[in-house]
């Protein structure tokens, strides 16, 4: 999932696949929840990672 998107040129944009009817308000939130949840996921990983790189970083020491 994170190499798609970083394989995005553009991403901010949403693809118009799957895209909702309705008000543009009623998008823009929809628009706002993905992005809120793409970061979320981003945080998760980079938290993730540098955990792993510590626990390394503390083997290595060792």
């Amino acid at each position: 999932m994170l190499a798609n998107e970083m394989r995005r040129s553009q991403p901010h944009e949403v693809p118009t696949r799957g895209a909702r009817a309705g008000t543009p308000q009623d998008r823009d939130e929809s628009t706002s929840a993905r992005t809120v949840h793409r970061l979320r996921r981003i945080r998760q990983v980079s938290v993730q990672a540098i955990t792993e790189i510590d626990q390394a970083l503390r083997h290595r020491a060792s």
